[in-house]
């Protein structure tokens, strides 16, 4: 009887100490995950503007000729063929060299030139006249089909819908370059801080001067380059990349804890920084993010890139022509000089970046 009431007795405890343990487990994780938060999100500037994505659309409403953000191709398409028509005027036939049949072997007696090789100038439904009017008629034909396709090109540009012959189909393109650096190279963030503060944001030539500088400072760091990625997301309509422009963004602030130097659409603002301490700066690093809105869509997705890849992205990127560039927001993190991302902060934050 007591045996059993022994036996018996370890199972309530058993279930308490479950319980305990499950308790326990949750807070400790919870508490980890607060703190992780806390700790990876850090302070960042920002700088750019949208001015293209307003004159796209003025060129649109405009009707008149192509909007100004056509991508301007390294190649051109297939022009006009300017061939001579002859036009023939009342009462003449047109002279064209036919290959005329002698019955010897000797010069034709129909045909003043010899091997019986002559000109048919007379009128008439003959073997000439025929050849003349499948000549005329193919001419035609071709420059005909080229006008109509030029035709149908315009109007698909003045609708803002994608013309024949893009990439993929998609005439714009949102391209998401990130790069994490060791943050050894502190001057990068001064510069940054610079280009913040003196860039004009708000037109397409002054953010086109941004995205150079901002593409030259990275490549002049590609020494300190660790992690990076290329996301492209292809859209067929000017709203589409509005909208994933601005998601791309939303996405990146989300992962801030406050920003400190802005200058979007021209409206600067500077909020004094905090002290920190200066950490041990080996293993710890700075994230750059650069998302662009283009109309030239031939650009490639890197999500595990090269060194190579991500040098070939930030060359393409910085080349654009003003014509060509919808918006631009240049995103950096930590924006203090005195702070970086440790190894952890940098993978809970930007788990999408790959070793290169």
């Amino acid at each position: 009887m007591r045996l059993d009431q022994i036996s018996a007795n370890p199972r309530p405890d058993r279930h308490h100490r479950w319980r305990v343990f499950i308790t326990a487990t949750c807070a400790f994780g919870l508490i980890l995950a607060l703190s992780s938060d806390a700790w990876a999100r850090s302070s960042g500037g920002r700088y750019g503007g949208r001015a293209g994505f307003s004159e796209a659309r003025r060129g649109f409403e405009g009707g008149g000729g192509s909007p100004s953000t056509v991508p301007s191709r390294p190649y051109s398409g297939r022009g006009s063929l300017r061939y001579p028509v002859p036009s023939p005027s009342p009462g003449y036939p047109i002279p064209i060299p036919i290959p005329v049949p002698s019955p010897g072997f000797g010069p034709s007696p129909y045909s003043p030139t010899p091997l019986g090789v002559g000109v048919a100038s007379r009128g008439g439904v003959g073997l000439g006249g025929i050849f003349g009017f499948l000549v005329i008629f193919g001419i035609v034909a071709l420059v005909g089909k080229v006008l109509l396709q030029n035709l149908s090109n315009a109007r698909r540009n003045r609708a803002g819908q994608p013309s024949a012959g893009s990439w993929g189909g998609e005439r714009y393109a949102v391209v998401t370059c990130q790069l994490a650096l060791l943050a050894t190279a502190r001057t990068l963030q001064r510069d940054l801080q610079h280009y913040a503060e003196t860039a004009t944001t708000n037109t397409v030539v002054g953010l086109a001067s941004a995205l150079q500088e901002a593409t030259m400072a990275l490549r002049r760091y590609s020494d300190h380059w660790r992690y990076g990625t290329v996301h492209v997301q292809w859209v067929g309509t000017i709203d589409e990349a509005e909208c994933a422009f601005n998601q791309a963004i939303s996405q990146e602030r989300a992962k801030l804890s406050e920003e400190l130097t802005t200058n979007i659409e021209g409206v600067r603002r500077q909020t004094p920084r905090r002290g920190s301490p200066n950490a041990d700066e080996v293993g710890q690093y700075l994230v750059v993010t650069l998302i662009v809105a283009t109309g030239y869509p031939e650009f490639t997705e890197y999500r595990k890139p090269s060194l190579k890849d991500m040098e070939d992205t930030l060359q393409r990127l910085g080349t654009l022509l003003a014509a060509d560039l919808l918006a631009l927001e240049v995103i950096w993190s930590p924006e203090n000089p005195d702070d970086a991302l440790t190894e952890d902060e940098l993978l809970v934050e930007y788990p999408e970046l790959s070793g290169l």
